[in-house]
């Protein structure tokens, strides 16, 4: 980024095509430039351009010791890989640990009886209903009975029952009948209350669920109306302690990953993000400030914070006290960022920070600038984004309806969100053709679309086409179809240095040199496509082999090939994991025999090289290493590569595209099974809802259909020229995006079909 800044300054100063274009942009003419150009290089040692999480990791090593935790600490932002390692530990050492296989235990009959799931591999269940509640408890820093009493739920059960009996009574010896099934609501209140009862627990009295009869009017209902009330307050303890019940055995299992976690990040040098911005938050507001600065070192007095809609609570409250200070010595803070584009809420980003910020610093002097021009756009894509997410803020009543979020906070958020958001197009522009078409989903679709695809490319590069998913399986899905009709395309999962088969063979290598007793690794090897040994040869011998003997059979065949791999077998102890990838490449051609691959059998060797020596010592250690960083272990994408690019919106986010394709807006709003209530204490969310649950769950609901409504938005605004969309056919509101959108399209007159 630093370099991009500088470019564009160099740009400007030297009034080349590119400059020209940023005067029209910026409105920095070149003698402005010259001087933040010479301001910048004379001071370069004081510029800095950071992510948010790398400026204030790099608080966090400054302060590290007066934390208690060594400088050399790296940051493990992959916490879902990490909690996988512990939950793997948890299952090992629950075959030897009694205590521990006690809680497993408690969990199994939970997971069986009180939520009642089925199925012969439950593992993968338990596993995700754990990754849930972990992250939730790890949030929120506080500890949390572990008392786990079934004991008062059945005394519970006994509470409701006595109450329904009474009221039963009282109905029958008054000669009353209950209206529609609401007798064995009284019954048999906890079988009744298994699904949801809204429309019984909204009731406000006995009388309206009677039948009519004579008696009816003259009866005093006041007494039975308060074991009535009665009965719906125990009912709503009852909803709650079962959703408390739900996750106690996940929350005592999570107590015992994090002392594992304290254990693992001790043995691999680690600390995930949770830990260090709690630490860093907690520790800046015990010390003053001329402390902070003194273990700091440096001190900064102008901020530019981007993109500050994705930026979380706990962020601001470590930033601002920084800010605060510059601001108190006469700096500046300058910060830049659209609500409407707030997509990270699922990490804790906050967009109302962004919307009250002159709020959070009340001593500052505000100055608010709205981007009034599009300078991405046609005019057609403009108008069409003005029409539809305007209709968001004028439009409120309708959308929560949709949504069946008929509140007051929801719709006065949604006008905060999306009103003044239109767009003028930008001189530049105003001749550039656009055009929006919208699809249904047939059941041949993927032709369909493959057909427009080819259409379109007729008369375009491949690098102008983004075709944007929002999740990974989709951006897979996608980009299988692609290669399959032969079509170049560029995502993040083609751009994994394990997407490669000549890696993958080049592990599968490792393993087997590093264990040649394992038949299985054997065999991976050879089946592998950089093996040149023959695959029925190999698979017709080993059906016929005891376990364990394979390599013994393979390396008494005389062929060639063998006879290398008997070399790299009796030299892995003495060779590098380097010099052994060296040595098969060479034996096996690989360079000229892939050279689609070459670019990611250098960028790995590359890897080798430059990992720290303790973890390339031997090939085991390398392996291990490997697991932790093969994810991460990408080839960065030139721009100039011409081919389709897939990817998410999420990583769309800030680019431009001459023509998108949305292929996958049959969106829904996803379902929460763990929740946070107010009071730090965490349930599973599963209907009939308490009342606090179903507070708590409406505004998380709230928030989940503001991130969705942002993500379109995000979408749809990515277009330069071109934009095609497809939805479901349905006027059902099972799925709320194309409904939604179907309604827009009928309200503001658009006819893209």
């Amino acid at each position: 980024m630093k370099h991009r800044i500088l470019q564009g300054l160099k740009d400007i100063v030297l009034e080349n095509d590119k400059g020209k274009a940023l005067v029209k942009v910026t409105g920095l003419i070149p003698s402005q430039a010259k001087k933040w150009l010479d301001l910048i290089l004379d001071r370069y040692f004081c510029f800095q351009v950071k992510t948010l999480d790398s400026f204030l990791f790099n608080l966090f090593r400054l302060l590290s010791l007066e934390l208690g935790f060594p400088p050399s600490l790296k940051p493990e932002f992959n916490e879902e890989f990490v909690l996988n390692q512990l939950i793997d530990r948890l299952w090992r050492i629950s075959l030897q640990d009694d205590n521990i296989q006690q809680v497993v235990s408690s969990l199994v009959d939970v997971f069986l009886e009180i939520e009642q799931v089925h199925g012969f591999n439950i593992e993968n269940k338990l596993k995700s209903r754990l990754r849930e509640v972990f992250f939730e408890l790890y949030k929120i820093k506080k500890d949390i009975s572990l008392n786990f009493d079934v004991d008062s739920l059945k005394y519970q059960e006994k509470r409701i029952k006595e109450l329904g009996n009474k009221i039963l009574n009282w109905v029958d010896e008054v000669g009353l009948e209950f209206k529609y099934s609401w007798r064995k609501a009284f019954l048999d209140p906890i079988r009744y209350f298994n699904s949801d009862k809204s429309s019984f627990l909204n009731k406000k009295g006995i009388k309206e669920m009677c039948r009519a009869n004579k008696n009816k009017d003259v009866l005093d209902f006041s007494k039975i109306d308060k074991y009535f009330f009665r009965f719906k307050k125990e009912l709503d303890t009852y909803f709650y302690l079962k959703a408390d019940l739900k996750v106690k055995p996940y929350i005592q299992i999570c107590s015992i990953l994090k002392d594992f976690l304290a254990d693992y990040s001790r043995e691999e040098g680690i600390v995930l993000p949770s830990d260090w911005m709690y630490l860093l938050e907690q520790k800046i507001k015990e010390l003053d400030i001329p402390t902070i600065f003194a273990f700091l070192g440096e001190r900064w007095k102008h901020f530019l914070i981007d993109e500050f809609q994705d930026t979380s609570n706990i962020q601001w409250n470590i930033l601002k006290f920084f800010i605060q200070n510059s601001l108190a010595e006469g700096g500046s803070v300058f910060l830049v960022g659209d609500q409407k584009q707030s997509i990270y809420m699922w990490r804790d980003a906050d967009p109302e920070l962004f919307l009250n910020c002159h709020r959070e610093l009340p001593n500052a002097d505000f100055y608010e600038d709205t981007l009034k021009y599009n300078w991405r756009s046609s005019p057609y894509i403009i108008d069409f984004n003005n029409k539809v997410f305007s209709f968001f803020s004028s439009a409120t009543n309708e959308i929560a309806s949709i949504f069946k979020l008929e509140n007051n906070r929801f719709q006065s958020k949604l006008k905060d969100y999306f009103s003044s958001l239109e767009q003028s197009v930008c001189e530049k522009n105003k001749n550039l053709k656009g055009k929006v078409k919208r699809f249904f989903k047939q059941e041949d679709w993927e032709q369909d679309f493959l057909r427009l695809l080819n259409n379109i490319l007729e008369n375009n590069e491949l690098s102008d086409v983004a075709i944007l998913v929002r999740s990974n399986e989709q951006a897979k899905e996608i980009s299988s179809l692609l290669l399959a009709a032969n079509i170049p395309v560029i995502s993040e999962n083609n751009l994994v240095l394990e997407a490669s088969f000549v890696i993958k063979g080049l592990i599968n290598f490792l393993r087997f040199v590093d264990d040649p007793m394992d038949d299985e690794k054997v065999l991976s090897f050879c089946l592998t496509p950089i093996c040149p040994l023959e695959n029925e040869f190999i698979l017709k011998n080993y059906r016929e082999l005891e376990k364990g003997l394979l390599w013994d059979w393979l390396k008494k065949q005389d062929l060639e090939e063998v006879a290398f791999l008997k070399y790299c077998v009796q030299k892995s102890a003495f060779l590098s994991v380097y010099e052994l990838i060296l040595e098969i490449v060479k034996e096996y051609s690989l360079k000229t025999k892939f050279p689609d691959h070459l670019v990611f059998l250098n960028r790995f060797l590359e890897l080798i090289i430059f990992l720290p020596k303790t973890k390339v010592l031997n090939i085991c250690m390398f392996l291990k290493e490997w697991q932790i960083i093969k994810e991460k272990q990408k080839l960065g994408c030139s721009e100039h590569i011409d081919a389709v690019r897939v990817m998410t919106i999420h990583a769309a986010k800030g680019l431009e595209f001459d023509i998108v394709f949305l292929p996958f807006l049959d969106w829904n709003i996803p379902r929460l099974n763990i929740l946070v209530l107010e009071d730090g204490s965490i349930v599973r969310v599963k209907k009939p809802y308490s009342a606090n649950i179903a507070s708590k769950l409406e505004q998380e609901k709230e928030k989940h259909i503001l991130e969705t409504l942002n993500l379109l938005y995000v979408a749809f605004t990515r277009a330069k020229r071109e934009l095609y969309y497809w939805v479901e056919d349905s006027d059902k509101r099972k799925k709320n995006i194309p409904f939604l959108l179907k309604i827009i399209e009928e309200t503001i007159g658009c006819n893209n079909a």
